[in-house]
């Protein structure tokens, strides 16, 4: 099985190179994508959940996710999961068929509808994935998480690559909770 999405993520990246076209659903802004922690705050050995999100594309057919991660003194932190929650209810595709490809040895996720181009207005956000990461035991200090802009893409239904703008890397600190810490992401 590891063999096929290997040659599905090369299948999706050739299906997908493209150049960079702007397709813009409010007309002019690039897309946002946008990294949300499931919890600001997680103890020594637990688990970090960032999802990303999509806004303001117009026509999205495909993307491919890669996360970048900084950390102060907590050292390295090992993706153990990358999820795309097809059943969520504001998942970009919807109940379209699509085709996913998951490779934790590259850190990264692509994701092809065959539903045709959906697009997201510039006051919706539309869920792409889950990546969750290991917190070292003897972590400490905060962890930045943020798009990879080098690496990842969105491209539209004529397979142009679109133009997108991120926000800064989310900050997640290493620490004992306390109560009201670590709140859940809202479902939107």
């Amino acid at each position: 099985m590891r063999g096929h999405h290997s040659i599905t993520l090369a299948a999706v990246g050739i299906l997908l190179a493209g150049f960079a076209m702007p397709a813009f659903a409010d007309g002019g802004s690039p897309a946002v994508m946008t990294v949300v922690p499931a919890q600001k705050i997680v103890p020594p050995g637990g688990k970090i959940e960032v999802h990303v999100f999509l806004s303001n594309a117009a026509n999205v057919a495909a993307y491919e996710l890669h996360l970048n991660v900084l950390g102060d003194e907590g050292g390295t932190l090992p993706l153990t999961a990358v999820t795309v929650d097809k059943n969520r209810k504001n998942f970009i595709f919807g109940k379209d068929q699509v085709v996913e490809a998951i490779d934790l040895k590259g850190k990264r996720a692509a994701i092809v509808t065959y539903g045709g181009g959906k697009s997201v207005g510039s006051d919706d956000v539309k869920y792409l994935a889950t990546f969750v990461y290991s917190v070292p035991s003897d972590a400490k200090g905060s962890y930045r998480i943020g798009i990879n802009t080098a690496k990842a893409f969105v491209s539209d239904a004529n397979v142009n690559t679109m133009a997108y703008s991120t926000g800064d890397p989310v900050e997640i600190k290493v620490g004992a909770l306390s109560r009201g810490d670590g709140e859940r992401d809202r479902k939107r």
